[in-house]
């Protein structure tokens, strides 16, 4: 049995969480960053909207199942020009792939992360399942929620 114990939305173009780049040592130590320079928005857009959301509300504490959809606004070149501007390409791919988008897995992990963040749960180790996908939406985003199950 579960049901769904929070749900949010949010506004804002989804960025992964997972790759580094190396940018070299400093005291013997090696310095790594990540390679998405939007993470840092999202992941506070992500928390803002969860800790608004959960409203004072304590956080989970057994298993989880996380459910996400990540929108993404399609590029100018999906469409065409002119006349045709409003009009969508026939060769514009009806998923959203590719560096611009990001890996679905990266993206699940770092709204985990945000999640955690925001005290809906008390680690991301308590998901136990989870269905992401990627879409084109108007306006970029994220619909989340968090079912808790009963053990």
């Amino acid at each position: 049995r579960c049901g769904v114990s929070f749900r949010v939305t949010v506004h804002g173009t989804p960025a992964p969480q997972g790759s580094k780049r190396f940018l070299g040592t400093r005291g013997g130590h090696g310095i790594m960053v990540e390679s998405s320079r939007r993470l840092p928005a999202w992941r506070t857009l992500v928390t803002d909207a969860a800790w608004a959301a959960r409203a004072g509300a304590p956080a989970i504490r057994g298993p989880v199942r996380l459910v996400a959809t990540f929108g993404f606004r399609r590029p100018r070149s999906h469409f065409g020009t002119g006349r045709n501007a409003g009009i969508l390409r026939a060769s514009a791919p009806p998923h959203p792939t590719g560096r611009n988008v990001g890996d679905l897995s990266k993206l699940v992990r770092a709204v985990e992360d945000a999640l955690t963040d925001a005290g809906v749960w008390h680690d991301d180790d308590q998901v136990v399942a989870i269905a992401a996908d990627k879409e084109w939406w108007p306006d970029a985003g994220a619909e989340i929620s968090v079912e808790a199950l009963d053990g």
